[in-house]
């Protein structure tokens, strides 16, 4: 018995696709009014069929065409351990992939790569035609009753309605089935275009329940790069003892580095005079540096991280508005009290230090602004916002003192910024944070 199962909320639809099913007695049509989500109204028409039956679920607004509903069981004969089987199908589950991929109009045996589509492959079989695939789109998704009881069916986790039908691809993959787009075509007259409409929180939620899998299985977008660099022979390169997978890892250096752990070795990039200056410039200027990353996170060379609590802070500084973020100094908040400080143990030219500190007095700059040690910086480095600050801190270091903790607060002020914290408080203070020595 094939059961169609659909899910309405515009029962005129719904009527136009039961009278075109011919339903006959072989197959009937089961519906849920209004249903409060995508998994619980699935489960409970799912609920109605038999162990035998298959369960075909229908868009509403779908029609199949040419009547292939009688090849729906030849289908499942002929496919090795078929789990899911549609018409729209994914090729490769990525971190980028869509819950809803439907368009309107006529789908026919399309497999997507992600974004363009290619008719299905044909296999040998009378007139049966299909390509494995990993998902397929909620437009038409079919399976075996018995295999569904097996995946336990769909899960409602999810905030909202994208994303069920790749979760539930994923979990007949993890029961160890196979997945099919088939070549038949139905016509879907309110579909809608690939991404729209889908919030946020919906990936996040299931980009969280799938990260090992998608990190097993190498299909991560790594849209942020961890980065620093070595200048002279001033410190040596460490290997991270904890590497995030969401993230590339980069060294611009002056030195005949030997690669290391997940580093990636690049030369200087326009290196100014002096060696201190030089790996300040990489620091700032993340955006000449890195176009095509969404975010960037400069470490200190000296820095050694060895669990996963940074790694999940830049995962929530990405999925906020959040433009920036730094490691709060751990002694002081006060740029006029750092500044003393580094005079006291000359970590600059004084009299530089206290021509900076002049310059703020003139302008009236207020103290206790805060202060950051940015060792560790996190910026959104595309942001025109952030591209300018940058731009000024680096002209302020040019000028005045290279201690750039001495100009970042001063930048931020000016400029209307914000900088928020990577923690409550100083990394310095967490088991999971180092400081190696400098050669």
């Amino acid at each position: 018995m094939i059961v169609f199962a659909c899910l309405v909320n515009k029962p005129e639809l719904y009527t136009e696709l039961r009278d075109s099913l011919q339903l006959d007695s072989n197959s009937r049509i089961v519906s849920v009014l209004n249903a409060e989500s995508m998994p619980k109204g699935y489960n409970a028409l799912a609920a109605t069929a038999k162990p035998d039956d298959i369960l075909v679920f229908l868009h509403q607004d779908t029609r199949l065409l040419f009547d292939w509903k009688r090849k729906i069981p030849q289908y499942f004969n002929a496919l090795p351990k078929a789990g899911v089987v549609g018409v729209v199908g994914l090729h490769k589950i990525h971190s980028l992939s869509w819950g809803c991929w439907s368009h309107g109009g006529v789908l026919e045996g399309r497999e997507m790569r992600p974004i363009n589509f290619r008719a299905c492959a044909a296999q040998v079989g009378d007139d049966l035609k299909w390509t494995e695939v990993e998902a397929l789109d909620c437009v038409c998704l079919m399976v075996k009753k018995s295999v569904f009881d097996k995946m336990g069916g769909f899960d409602d986790y999810l905030p909202g309605w994208n994303f069920h039908d790749i979760d539930f691809s994923m979990k007949a993959l993890k029961a160890g089935f196979k997945n099919y787009c088939i070549g038949e075509r139905v016509q879907h007259y309110g579909g809608t275009l690939i991404q729209r409409g889908c919030k946020p929180e919906e990936r996040y939620a299931w980009q969280d329940r799938w990260e090992d899998w998608l990190v097993e299985h190498k299909r991560v977008c790594r849209d942020t790069v961890v980065y620093t660099a070595i200048v002279g022979k001033y410190d040596r390169l460490i290997q991270h003892k904890h590497i995030s997978p969401f993230c590339d890892y980069v060294c611009f250096s002056d030195q005949p580095l030997v690669k290391t752990g997940n580093w990636q070795i690049r030369p200087l990039c326009n290196p100014p005079t002096d060696n201190v200056r030089a790996a300040r410039w990489h620091k700032i200027m993340a955006a000449a540096l890195f176009p095509q990353y969404r975010a960037s996170v400069w470490v200190d060379a000296i820095v050694n991280i060895s669990s996963n609590v940074l790694d999940k802070r830049i995962v929530e500084l990405n999925r906020s508005s959040v433009a920036m973020a730094a490691n709060v100094h751990n002694l002081r908040k006060c740029l006029y009290a750092e500044a003393y400080a580094c005079k006291m143990i000359k970590k600059d030219s004084p009299a530089i230090i206290q021509k900076q500190m002049d310059f703020y007095k003139s302008i009236k700059l207020p103290a206790n602004l805060g202060l950051f040690e940015t060792n560790v910086l996190y910026r959104k480095h595309r942001i025109p916002l952030v591209k300018t600050v940058m731009d000024n801190w680096w002209n302020i270091i040019v000028e005045y003192s290279r201690r750039d903790q001495l100009s970042f607060t001063y930048v931020l002020h000016k400029h209307g910024a914000v900088c928020e914290k990577l923690f409550e408080k100083s990394m310095r203070s967490m088991p999971w944070f180092s400081l190696a020595a400098h050669l």
